[in-house]
């Protein structure tokens, strides 16, 4: 039987309308096929079901098919077990009015059209009452659509909102929405972009994906907080493995893996005197690695998860809301302005599978990743996981740390004294100096102690005396440890004491140069050196006479008078002459 509880029903032309004077209640509790498909009373095609009110389904069989209706403002419940008692659909399902409503019980078939949505609206006019909230796990039919036909309405996958501020919208809801049609167009109607208080999924979303196209996620938390939706799209480079994919976002606990990546951000501005912050960069990338430490991250995550667990080659882009992405930190380097330092990492890897993992050159042998700030898009992605927005401030980030000087001299015919200097150090334990007279096979002959992490020029000095003998060339190396015994090898300087080797030169630096460059000399004793500059024709352009001591002597050389342009820099002591290439900006 068919009971209408406290129910009257009017038929009027093709429209079944039901309006309820007191419980506003459509029941249904009968024998299988109690509304048959034959039946011109319930519905037809383009009939509709019209219930101001609830809406249980309790028994028997209830049968919605062609372009026929059900349309409704209270709350959906079907309690029917399946086999031939269900809820059976090719038609709409419209969900309506000004008050909040519910879905509940077995919608979540996946066989013919049984249990389970067809073509359901959501028709909200109104921000007030707009909650559709899903009391289990609720289908959509695989040839069926989800459509937001109104200005306002949410689907929020579970009794409540979750969370009271943007700290604790957790977004870990218990149910979810199962599109299982394929189609990048199951889904109408929907907000897009970056944040919305509307039309989107508050909860889990699952949606089927069959084909390489892009498929657009509009998920996100409670409307007042975090910007409510914070969707993100999929697009497939290749056609996937037919699968259901679920999404959410939560706050989560994403941490990387490594916080440490080098990309090529930014030119380093020549002056070791000066910290190497991205904010003190001087042009665009130049072909060297910089170094990053990224201590950002935004407060919620998307977490992806497929059905079957293959390999797919997909790119992601988030859409964070304005309110969730201002919850971290992304710098922006002032002379590279399309290098925003943010990253999207999958499962706590910058870069997710693009990345390499390697020591990098420049920072001692500190470990990290190599890839360029990915900024909302992740490109080629083999699997799922959880994705999640990373950045820096300028204080963690810094341009090319290298060994600006590293010499070996005699110092008064007996002993030889090992000079370097570093421009910044980052976690440096010291280095050991080690020595060979072959070029080949080193030994540690002693240790000097590093600066840690710090900024400006540090100089360093190790004397040599252990049974140096005359005419015999030696080969000096540093190997630099970092404080977790991590380390790397600098390049090789050689020396003799020898009457006719009296000095030892430096690079210039800084080089390029717009007015002051400067030279380190480390004598064997005093002496008088020459000093010239000449042009690319080699006409002399000065020449003068400078006095250096025994020791480490730094010379400056002032060529803001010269044009831009080329020079050589030629040191000549008495048994010995250097030149050195100058570029004046």
């Amino acid at each position: 039987m068919i009971n209408f509880y406290k129910t009257i029903l009017f038929f009027v032309s093709f429209y079944s309308i039901l309006s309820a004077q007191a419980a506003n209640e459509l029941y249904v509790n009968g024998q299988a096929a109690a509304i048959p498909a034959t039946s011109p009373t319930l519905y037809n095609n383009g009939a509709l079901i019209y219930v101001n009110g609830d809406i249980t389904i309790q028994d028997g069989l209830f049968v919605n098919t062609g372009t026929a209706e059900v349309e409704l403002t209270g709350n959906w419940t079907n309690n029917q077990p399946g086999g031939n008692n269900k809820y059976q659909s090719t038609g709409t399902e419209r969900f309506s009015g000004s008050a909040d409503q519910s879905i509940s019980g077995n919608m979540a078939g996946t066989s013919g059209n049984d249990n389970q949505f067809y073509n359901l609206y959501i028709k909200k006019s109104s921000a007030t009452g707009e909650y559709v909230s899903l009391l289990s796990n609720t289908h959509i039919n695989a040839a069926g659509t989800l459509n937001f036909e109104s200005s306002n309405g949410i689907i929020r996958t579970q009794a409540a909102s979750a969370g009271t501020s943007n700290i604790t919208s957790t977004g870990n809801y218990i149910f979810y929405l199962y599109v299982q049609n394929p189609s990048t167009s199951a889904i109408i109607g929907h907000s897009t972009g970056s944040g919305a208080s509307t039309k989107y999924i508050e909860g889990k979303l699952k949606r089927q994906v069959n084909a390489a196209s892009t498929y657009y996620f509009p998920v996100g938390v409670n409307k007042n907080y975090l910007g409510g939706m914070n969707a993100f799209d999929i697009k497939f480079n290749s056609v996937p493995t037919a699968t259901g994919i679920l999404a959410y976002i939560n706050g989560g606990t994403q941490n990387l893996v490594d916080p440490d990546v080098f990309a090529d951000v930014a030119q380093v501005d020549n002056n070791p005197g000066s910290i190497n912050y991205f904010s003190t960069c001087i042009g665009p990338p130049d072909g060297i690695y910089d170094w990053i430490k990224l201590t950002e991250k935004i407060s919620h995550q998307w977490n992806l998860t497929p059905d079957l667990a293959t390999s797919y080659d997909y790119d992601i882009t988030v859409y964070p809301s304005s309110t969730l992405e201002g919850t971290a930190s992304f710098y922006t380097v002032p002379c590279s302005p399309n290098y925003t330092i943010q990253y999207l990492a999958r499962d706590g890897i910058p870069g997710g599978n693009l990345a390499t993992y390697q020591p990098g050159a420049g920072f001692g042998n500190e470990i990290g990743y190599f890839v360029n700030p990915t900024g909302k898009t992740l490109p080629g992605q083999t699997g799922f996981s959880n994705f999640r927005l990373w950045g820096t401030t300028d204080a963690n980030t810094a341009l090319p740390v290298e060994l600006i000087a590293l010499y070996a001299s005699p110092v008064n015919n007996q002993s030889i004294n090992v000079h370097w200097e570093t421009a910044s150090e980052f976690n440096n334990a010291g280095f050991e100096v080690e020595r060979s007279t072959d070029g080949i096979h080193f030994t540690a002959i002693g240790w000097v102690a590093g600066s840690g992490s710090k900024s400006g020029i540090t100089s360093y000095d190790f004397t040599d005396n252990q049974n140096i003998q005359a005419g015999t060339i030696y080969y000096y190396r540093l190997k630099q440890v970092d404080i977790d015994t991590k380390y790397v090898y600098s390049k090789i300087v050689t020396t003799r004491i020898d009457i006719f080797n009296s000095i030892a030169v430096s690079e210039l630096y800084p080089n390029p140069t717009n007015g002051l460059t400067q030279i380190d000399i480390i004598s064997a004793k005093s002496n008088i050196v020459s000093l010239s500059i000449y042009d690319v024709l080699g006409k002399t352009i000065q020449t003068n006479n400078e006095r250096v001591n025994a020791g480490l002597n730094t010379i400056r050389i002032e060529t803001g008078h010269l044009p831009a342009g080329n020079y050589i820099i030629q040191l000549q002591s008495e048994n010995d002459i250097y030149s050195k290439k100058l570029i004046k900006n």
